[in-house]
């Protein structure tokens, strides 16, 4: 089922929609509305009069004729699906990505990315189309070919191109220019993005950021192993199991109180503004916003042979050997779940 709450003007009221809720499988959000992907590949939005329900409608009917939806992605004012046949249908303000009519060769798409104000698209033989806002990465570079990824931060793209070098656009502050990091993006296998920076991963394990740096886009590092992000900062696993975190501290980009418990550490989990790291003998360890998720001292002598960590926006779960499951952030009182379902509130 659909459930919403808040200003209907916003989203959050679906009762128009609720009639045709039937096995949801994605939810994005704009500012000001909600469009859902459904199992039989069919969308329903709801939200601000101003974005139109008639392309929603559209894509009900595509659906029941044999070429459903396969993924969608939000901007901060318009929508993008990408349909079974690799065309792309657009509906919302025209300024942020809402018309995507004037893209050319927009065919055979393979994947989408959206920024605040624009969309890209990964089409076969890694051809990239952009649209959108300039001011947010809407203007790709000309015959942006051989591309095997995309990642956007709020105001720009990168793209990760086969022979491991990556190309940027949109706005510098938010990493839209490599600038003096550009020739050490050389063998690059992974990106990581946050709004306003991004990070290359190497093959040879330098991680090389670029961006804002109060973001975390100003930081170079040998043996990397993998990168998390929260809203404003990034943190890296290195090779002896250590970790080394950078951009704003009250996203987690300082971990200075924690950074003897960081040892062994095989995987990280972000909130917006916390990380949670596993270590290998099952312990677990969080630092940044309290709010966030960042302190698990009221649950720590819970935390115990800890198999997985998840994470929403602002809280986090750990799964333990046993099947327990414990969660902790937010605005709800730290909780355990056994493996019957049954919840125990621990605050």
């Amino acid at each position: 089922g659909l459930v919403t709450w808040g200003s209907s003007h916003f989203g959050g009221d679906s009762q128009a929609v609720q009639e045709q809720v039937r096995g949801l499988v994605q939810i994005q959000s704009s500012c000001c509305a909600f469009a859902a992907l459904q199992e039989d590949g069919s969308v329903i939005s709801w939200g601000h009069p101003s974005m139109p329900q008639t392309t929603a409608e559209r894509l009900m009917l595509s659906a029941a004729r044999q070429n459903p939806v396969t993924a969608i992605q939000s901007s901060s004012h318009a929508f993008a699906a990408l349909l079974k046949d690799g065309s792309v249908t657009t509906w919302g303000n025209k300024d942020y990505g809402g018309d995507c009519s004037a893209a050319s060769a927009l065919l055979d798409v393979q994947c989408l990315q959206s920024s605040a104000g624009a969309f890209a698209a990964l089409c076969s033989g890694g051809r990239v189309v952009a649209w959108g806002s300039a001011d947010y990465g809407g203007l790709g570079p000309a015959d942006l070919r051989d591309v095997t990824k995309i990642q956007a931060s709020a105001r720009a793209f990168a793209a990760l191109r086969s022979d491991g070098h990556v190309v940027a656009w949109g706005d510098a502050s938010c990493g839209g220019d490599t600038g003096p990091v550009a020739r050490q993006l050389y063998d690059v296998v992974e990106i990581a993005s946050a709004p306003r920076a991004f990070t290359a991963l190497r093959a040879d394990g330098m991680a090389i950021a670029w961006g804002d740096p109060s973001s975390g886009g100003d930081a170079e590092l040998c043996e990397v192993t993998a990168i998390q992000v929260t809203s404003r900062a990034f943190a890296a696993i290195k090779r002896d199991g250590s970790v080394v975190t950078w951009g704003h501290s009250s996203c987690g980009g300082d971990s200075t109180s924690v950074s003897h418990q960081l040892w062994g550490v095989r995987h990280i989990q972000s909130s917006t503004r916390a990380f949670a790291a596993l270590r290998r003998d099952g312990q677990v360890v969080a630092w940044g916003s309290r709010d966030f998720g960042g302190d698990a001292a009221a649950v720590q002598g819970m935390l115990y042979n800890v198999q997985m960590i998840q994470s929403s926006r602002n809280a986090f779960a750990a799964l333990r050997g046993d099947g327990h499951v414990i969660s902790w952030g937010g605005d709800d009182e730290p909780q355990m779940i056994d493996p019957t379902l049954r919840i125990r509130r621990l605050g």
